[in-house]
């Protein structure tokens, strides 16, 4: 409610819209939120964390941990309180090192879901930096997401995941660089894959909501 109100004193000509970085809970998509119902009547849209890294101790045993983060991020894009999944396939490297190893039709399926779903999928500049948990493949083989983005019509949100900017410690990895926010890349990224303004948008609540 704080920052609603402080974003209401701003004198600005952009549209700035509101949001919180929700954690994934499961396979099913949950929301790991308690209090999501007030959280939606003051955001202008919900946006979903799905972090492998921070799934991975809860996945039962004898389940591949790929196929339990492919089933969270499908899930997700079916779940109605969701309007934006923010970078998808955000793993550690000894999960993931590159999107090529995927089984083939998880990319699309996902993309496929997010679109029958009226869901917006961000694309982030965080997999740029080559953090303490990410591999130089995820980097190199992000462009194959968002191909299939792109072939689905899924809207697509840029984004920063800027955080700190001096940089965090992160529990059996280390401290992070300091993250700036910074779109350069993932732009690019999506000019390269054949990517235009046309397919750049942001979740319709918060369209509805900031006309």
């Amino acid at each position: 409610l704080k920052t609603r109100e402080e974003l209401e004193r701003i004198d600005t000509s952009l549209q700035v819209f509101l949001s919180a970085e929700i954690e994934l809970a499961d396979d099913r998509g949950t929301l790991e939120c308690e209090h999501l119902e007030e959280m939606k009547e003051v955001l202008d849209f919900i946006s979903a964390a799905p972090h492998c890294k921070h799934v991975l101790p809860r996945i039962p045993k004898g389940r591949d941990p790929i196929e339990y983060c492919h089933e969270m991020l499908v899930n997700a894009a079916k779940n109605p309180d969701i309007d934006l999944i923010l970078h998808p396939w955000d793993a550690p490297r000894e999960l993931l090192w590159s999107l090529e190893d995927l089984p083939e039709g998880y990319l699309r399926e996902f993309a496929e879901a997010a679109a029958e779903n009226g869901k917006c999928v961000e694309v982030s500049n965080c997999f740029s930096h080559l953090w303490v948990w990410r591999s130089e493949g995820l980097k190199e083989s992000y462009g194959l997401l968002v191909k299939e983005l792109l072939r689905a019509r899924v809207k697509i949100v840029v984004g920063s995941d800027g955080h700190s900017l001096r940089g965090r410690y992160v529990e059996g990895y280390g401290m992070t660089p300091p993250t700036l926010c910074d779109t350069s890349w993932a732009v690019q990224l999506v000019k390269s894959c054949g990517g235009g303004d046309e397919n750049v948008g942001y979740p319709r609540r918060g369209l509805q909501q900031g006309d």
